[in-house]
């Protein structure tokens, strides 16, 4: 699948983008996120969103990809490169 198909299919191409791009901290940073994942939840394409945004050696280090935080695909990589080392 390529690139311009998938994000053409993605359900968040019709959202605002600012939605997945919320402020590091507080209440209004956890209501955009979940507001964010409930579109992700049932995007058609949700997977090749989070390959992308996971696509290593780059982790995208900012908004809401595939349901996911940065900080949450940090850990992700974190985990997998300590399971690659042992």
């Amino acid at each position: 699948m390529t690139d311009a198909f998938w994000m053409s299919q993605a359900v968040c191409s019709d959202a605002d983008p600012d939605l997945f791009y919320p402020p590091t901290d507080g209440r209004q940073s956890e209501l955009q996120i979940r507001a964010a994942r409930r579109i992700c939840r049932d995007c058609p394409v949700r997977r090749p969103c989070f390959e992308e945004a996971f696509a290593l050696p780059v982790v995208m280090d900012y908004g809401i990809r595939a349901g996911t935080t940065a900080r949450e695909r940090r850990a992700m990589r974190r985990r997998l490169q300590a399971q690659q080392a042992a």
